[in-house]
């Protein structure tokens, strides 16, 4: 992971899950809504875990074996919404770099550059919004965004 992240950035599904390895669910702080309350953090996505686990197992009918991935295009338009409402990426994109770092100018920058460090923000519209986000997913039913297989401990 460290040698993927290195290479691209984070690649997740709302900070939650890598769409490059399976059944790994993180714990931020990238890519995830922020409150200072790190406790608080960690219950938004422990119940967004629960609800992809518990949604799995349904889909495969209970006894057995399932595994949950991010679909790359998932990922991908995360990280454009990310890029898109990231205070990191106001400040990259919108403002004067010398407000920043007198003697730099990031707008020098190579895009990808940019783009990547842009993946370690947090969501920029703040902790409720990002809430109103995993609501709003996990009330759709869909589990749109990832992909669901099985197979029973029996067939291995």
């Amino acid at each position: 992971m460290a040698k993927q992240w290195a290479r691209n950035g984070p690649s997740t599904l709302f900070g939650l899950m890598d769409s490059n390895f399976p059944n790994m669910f993180l714990s931020g702080p990238w890519q995830i809504g922020f409150s200072i309350n790190y406790l608080f953090n960690m219950d938004v996505l422990a119940k967004q875990a629960a609800y992809i686990l518990t949604t799995a197992y349904k889909i495969a009918d209970g006894g057995h074996t399932v595994a949950v991935e991010v679909k790359p295009n998932a990922a991908t338009f995360w990280a454009r919404q990310l890029l898109i409402h990231s205070k990191a990426s106001s400040v990259i994109f919108g403002c004067h770099s010398h407000l920043i770092e007198p003697d730099a100018d990031i707008r020098k920058l190579p895009e990808a550059v940019i783009k990547k460090a842009a993946m370690y923000a947090v969501w920029g519209r703040g902790i409720e919004d990002f809430c109103r986000i995993m609501e709003e997913w996990r009330e759709d039913g869909r589990m749109k965004g990832l992909r669901v297989w099985w197979y029973s401990p029996k067939s291995v």
